[in-house]
């Protein structure tokens, strides 16, 4: 009896986590979309979601409880869900880059310059892909100090919903009620798997799409998962339908570079779903009929934007087309052929569902991408984007089908005296060849992460994305001359970047190779001091070095010492010249 009261207790708790995090994330997101369509304020845009809201909230809350209630093993998946989580961050939060690093694009400056256009003036900013500007502007809310922290939580926030939906399908796979020795075996086994996954694969990948500012392509995973999670464990075809709706509207506002492959992906799915149904109810094959159209008008908009050029860390887009056709293969024949001679120990059904969205993902993915390199639609930036969603939810199906095939292969082994040792130790090896094809991919990012993970930090090639001491610092010079910010020259072109935008000028890179400042009168102009030659870009340092010697010539300047939380114990100093 006093099992089942904690038992009960931690369900009820556990399924106010669920839904706390997913009502309020995707509430403060879906107001940008909601703004977008409409034009009204971000604010209105909130307050009119709050209801239905609440209204999804009661029934998340009831369905949660109803899924993790009296089941013993909740305690254990929640603990391999915060042992992995807290891993996550505490490898991606190195507090030499205040948790938050840039590398070498504008990327970060520019979400900067279209969060603040889309707050103020213009709702389709960005290509209407605006649902990750609402959250970091609620977020910056909270903080009512500076954007820094609403990006920085925004993403963490993101990796946390990624990995509760993957503990969600984990548990809901299963059929036990009871905890034995087998489960617990099978949940190390799981956690150590996902830690190793996540660490040469996962981590990279999103570590990466940060530091480089793809922000909204990095958000899009989380709804991306969430439909995964669902279609995977809401058992209802027709509830499938109706949550699918608002979340597919709600990715239309994400990013869209998934929009066209997870369009075809559910129409594929759908229609399984209705050809394989025990009813073959074929009234519901509107649904899968209206995403087929919608993925062939996102495709058309598509296949233009892959011309476009941009910074990208280049992989070898055949060899990564080949690993994850291949293992979409191999999913898909599990699917097929899979015949468990216990119905016992998971549910199939889930498992297969569980299995069928990333691999059809993928799939999808690669030929679309080979077709799009056919015509001819290359450039050296989108194409090395396209696979990286698709990659993440391989890794992540990895980490599932290790868990199921741990379990189910300990379970019938304990049971049976002719143990399987056979298939447990070909489908590890094919697990364990994907994933080091993957890892070694994706060394360039790796070594990246490497740097990222390191402390104290290296500062090769990674730097914090501002430097939150020296904005303040500017912040009081400004005050006290009574001046307007005209222009800061530091270093390093993403901080040069999102420093200026900060204070809401924006400078393009030719800006910064001309060393561009606002030089007129009531402005005052900064730079670090002394400006370095050696960590600058190659095509900005040469002018910027002659025009602030031409400056320090034209008159006197003065010079504002501060402290850094960079890890580093000498002060830092700024230049500033006021006209």
């Amino acid at each position: 009896m006093l099992r089942d009261l904690k038992n009960k207790k931690m369900a009820i708790a556990c399924s106010l986590i669920v839904t706390l995090y997913f009502c309020i994330v995707l509430l403060l997101a879906s107001s940008g979309p909601l703004r977008t369509i409409s034009g009204i304020s971000l604010d209105t845009a909130l307050y009119l979601l709050i209801f239905p809201s609440l209204g999804g909230g009661c029934y998340l809350f009831r369905w949660a409880l109803r899924f993790l209630d009296n089941h013993s093993q909740i305690i254990f998946w929640l603990f391999v869900l915060t042992f992995i989580v807290c891993f996550s961050w505490l490898q991606l939060f190195n507090e030499d880059f205040q948790g938050f690093p840039g590398y070498h694009t504008s990327d970060a400056a520019n979400h900067l310059h279209y969060r603040n256009e889309f707050i103020s003036s213009n709702p389709n900013a960005y290509y209407r892909f605006t649902a990750f500007y609402a959250l970091s502007y609620w977020l910056q809310a909270i903080y009512a100090e500076h954007s820094f922290f609403a990006w920085r939580d925004a993403f963490y926030l993101s990796l946390f919903g990624c990995y509760l939906c993957l503990a969600l399908m984990g548990y809901g796979i299963s059929r036990k009620s009871s905890l034995q020795t087998q489960d617990l075996i099978s949940l190390i086994i799981t956690s150590g798997a996902t830690i190793a996954i996540s660490h040469w694969v996962l981590l990279p990948i999103i570590s990466y799409n940060q530091i480089d500012g793809f922000y909204a392509h990095l958000f899009s995973l989380l709804p991306l998962t969430i439909i995964w999670a669902i279609y995977s464990l809401v058992d209802s075809v027709y509830w499938r339908y109706a949550i699918f709706l608002p979340l597919i509207v709600f990715c239309r506002f994400t990013y869209g570079l998934i929009l066209p492959d997870l369009f075809l992906t559910l129409a594929i799915l759908s229609t399984i779903d209705v050809s394989v149904s025990r009813h073959k109810n074929y009234r519901l094959l509107w649904f899968p009929i209206m995403l087929y159209l919608a993925a062939g008008v996102a495709y058309k908009f598509l296949a233009p934007s892959m011309k476009t050029a941009g910074a990208v860390l280049k992989t070898d887009l055949n060899l990564l087309s080949a690993v994850l056709f291949i293992t979409s293969l191999i999913a898909l024949s599990l699917v097929v052929y899979l015949r468990p001679a216990n119905e016992n120990i998971l549910n199939w059904k889930r498992v297969k569902r569980m299995i069928l969205f990333p691999a059809v993902f993928s799939l999808v993915g690669v030929i679309a991408l080979s077709i799009l390199r056919f015509l001819g639609y290359t450039s050296n930036y989108y194409p090395y984007k396209y696979l990286l969603l698709a990659s993440l939810l391989t890794g992540m199906l990895l980490c599932l089908t290790i868990y199921c095939q741990t379990i189910y292969g300990l379970a019938t082994a304990l049971k049976s005296e002719k143990i399987s040792l056979g298939y447990i130790s070909l489908s590890s090896a094919i697990h364990v060849t994907i994933l080091i094809a993957l890892a070694y991919l994706f060394t360039p990012l790796f070594v990246l992460y490497q740097e990222r993970t390191t402390r104290p930090a290296a500062y090769r090639h990674l730097t914090p994305l501002t430097d939150l001491e020296g904005e303040r610092a500017i912040n009081q010079i400004l005050k006290a001359t009574n001046k307007k910010f005209g222009g800061y020259l530091i270093e390093h072109w993403p901080r040069y970047a999102y420093v200026n935008v900060s204070f809401g000028l924006r400078l393009f890179y030719e800006d910064y190779q001309r060393a561009t400042f606002l030089q007129k009168e009531g402005y005052c102009i900064f730079w670090e001091h002394p400006l370095r030659k050696r960590n600058m870009d190659l095509h900005g340092a040469h002018n910027a070095l002659v025009k602030i010697k031409r400056i320090t010539q034209e008159g006197p300047y003065k010079v504002f010492a501060y402290t850094r939380s960079e890890g580093r114990p000498k002060p830092r100093m700024i230049a500033y010249k006021c006209y």
